[in-house]
């Protein structure tokens, strides 16, 4: 390769590699933000669980015995 190709080819390859590493950031903060939703999710229908058993328990059908 002539000696001002070389140059030019290192130029784009330093323009182009921040490129890519913004990607994989931007890649890896989106898979984190969809597993922070999906356990903020869980834990809202965990945190449900115990309301609809007192429900359940206090309701006139319930019968103890």
């Amino acid at each position: 390769m002539e000696p001002h190709v070389s140059d030019i080819v290192r130029i784009i390859q330093l323009v182009v590699a921040p490129v890519f590493l913004l990607t994989a950031v931007g890649t890896l903060i989106n898979a984190l933000n969809t597993r922070l939703g999906r356990a903020v999710d869980r834990r809202r229908v965990l945190e449900e669980r115990p309301r609809e058993i007192v429900l359940a328990v206090s309701s006139p059908r319930h019968v103890s015995r």
